[in-house]
């Protein structure tokens, strides 16, 4: 993916905000979930915004991170964007971006039965969605760690975990 600082972070975070993400085993090298891309994008790159209008590209190899206006000091915070950004793999291969009604009502139940509970015994409030909004056609439903705010993107995976936004028993009929 190769894009510029600014607008095109903004159309990546539209694109990404309704993907789905992958769970994995305890000993598997975790794979950031579609859901959650953006934000890390963001976690990344957060000192690379400060320091000036950049390029970069990350997910299908090493990451890289070129300033507008490259400065000794600017190598140094591109160098440390793209460790970050390598630090681990990308979910990009999921069937999740509209599901079928029976499976929406399956995610709704279960959003609301299992992953907001979840979220709320390990201290996340997550407002519940309403019944009509999560049902709209033709669009990828709501998913809580989209709307989760004002937390780290450590403590976020931390949190997809020990509560995953979708049922394996659901996962298992979008595998490839």
């Amino acid at each position: 993916m190769r894009m510029r600082a600014g607008v095109a972070l903004a159309a990546l975070a539209l694109a990404l905000a309704g993907c789905t993400p992958v769970p994995r085993a305890a000993s598997e090298h975790f794979v950031v979930p579609q859901d959650l891309v953006w934000r890390y994008v963001s976690h990344c790159t957060q000192d690379a915004g400060e320091a000036g209008p950049f390029v970069f590209s990350f997910g299908d190899g090493p990451a890289t991170i070129q300033f507008e206006t490259p400065t000794p000091e600017n190598e140094v915070v591109a160098a440390e964007a793209a460790a970050c950004l390598d630090r681990y793999r990308y979910d990009t291969a999921s069937s999740f971006q509209y599901v079928s009604a029976f499976e929406r009502a399956q995610l709704f139940d279960y959003y609301s039965g299992q992953t907001r509970p979840c979220l709320a015994a390990n201290g996340v409030d997550v407002p519940p969605i309403a019944r009509d909004q999560f049902f709209v056609p033709d669009e990828r439903p709501w998913n809580p760690y989209t709307s989760i705010e004002g937390y780290s993107f450590d403590r976020l995976l931390e949190l997809y975990d020990a509560c995953p936004p979708v049922p394996r028993y659901l996962l298992a009929r979008h595998e490839f």
